[in-house]
């Protein structure tokens, strides 16, 4: 089975898990709009590149990413996490350049369908609940304005089984409880 035919777990904030091609860019229910979290697995140290951030070293082990597709077009959900599961792509992104490292892999991705910005609050959340730590400052938070330090979050000791959509899934529920999904 090639790369792009694997399958990827995707969670709604409903809870509904799903099952994801990365081949695949219409698998979003009817949102085309939403927050979305990353689970993102590195498989040995890395020291990567990021634009304009520089050099940067990440350990292996499991790690968050949150961002929002809000826009239109290029910048709709699927068309958002479709580029993120293509590993060859021109890096304009900061995770881009994790992503396309080969030692980095897309695990499970969370999804919450709204129209409005929650990436801030639920980067927020995953942090104080998981006592995730920063590992690059301001990757994928170069306009953040909320304090989050980055939107990546590196979640300390932890093996296979305990860091899953699942695991991070109930770290949102207050989140999608106010949001009525």
């Amino acid at each position: 089975m090639s790369s792009e035919n694997k399958k990827i777990p995707l969670i709604e904030c409903k809870i509904k898990t799903h099952t994801l091609r990365k081949s695949q860019r219409d698998f979003i229910s009817a949102s085309k709009k939403g927050t979305y979290i990353l689970i993102i697995f590195v498989s040995r140290n890395v020291e990567i590149t990021v634009g304009k951030l520089g050099k940067k070293f990440l350990s292996r082990g499991y790690y968050t990413y949150t961002g929002s597709a809000l826009g239109e077009g290029a910048t709709s959900l699927p068309e958002r996490l479709g580029r993120h599961l293509k590993r060859t792509k021109t890096k304009h992104w900061h995770i881009d350049y994790l992503l396309g490292n080969r030692a980095a892999q897309i695990k499970e991705i969370i999804v919450i369908p709204q129209d409005i910005k929650l990436e801030c609050k639920v980067n927020q959340s995953i942090r104080n609940s998981l006592k995730a730590e920063i590992p690059i400052p301001k990757f994928g938070a170069s306009d953040c304005t909320d304090g989050c330090g980055s939107h990546l979050l590196f979640i300390q000791n932890t093996n296979e089984h305990e860091v899953s959509a699942h695991s991070i899934t109930e770290t949102l529920i207050p989140i999608c409880r106010d949001l009525g999904t």
